[in-house]
């Protein structure tokens, strides 16, 4: 396949399909979605779910000037965070919610965002051409911590960043 100019879209959008597919708990719009912020107003009713948010980008001013309109160039990150459902008053619930292997938040969901993401797999249009100039890559992982939602439900949650290279489709 080609590379296709891309707008932003359209890569949030893969990035979702791709984790509905993959990721067995995420294959719902209730339980994978993509919000303005990694931190979502309303929490669904699910033990686990992750949203998909744009992060900050920059044009590659080389790109630009040698190809104006046609290689207008975004380094732009993609978030993905997390949220796993925590009780805090149970024994050993976060250590399990962090490293048991049924359901822990890093055992478990981070291996396998990397996995459906990184492996085999680039982000396509419709038609099957390739949205990125490059692979999609990791950039960074943070602590996972405890968040208390609306409704006083207690989340571990995470957030893998990614870096997307793309030319903007301003036709």
């Amino acid at each position: 396949m080609t590379r296709e100019y891309a707008s932003q879209y359209e890569i949030l959008e893969a990035i979702r399909d791709r984790l509905r597919s993959q990721v067995t708990d995420f294959s719902t719009a209730t339980t994978c979605f993509i919000s303005d912020t990694p931190n979502p107003v309303r929490v669904p009713s699910a033990d686990a779910f992750c949203v998909v948010s744009v992060g900050d980008g920059q044009f590659n001013d080389s790109h630009f000037a040698g190809g104006g309109q046609y290689t207008c160039t975004e380094d732009a990150l993609v978030q993905v965070t997390v949220y796993l459902q925590h009780t805090s008053d149970e024994t050993d619930r976060l250590q399990q919610g962090l490293l048991s292997s049924d359901y822990g938040i890093i055992r478990v969901y981070k291996q396998a965002i990397l996995k459906a993401l990184l492996v085999s797999w680039e982000p396509t249009d419709g038609s099957g051409n390739e949205l990125l100039r490059s692979q999609l890559s990791p950039v960074s992982a943070t602590t996972p911590t405890v968040v208390e939602a609306s409704g006083g439900m207690d989340f571990i949650t995470f957030t893998l960043t990614f870096r997307t290279e793309f030319d903007w489709d301003l036709s």
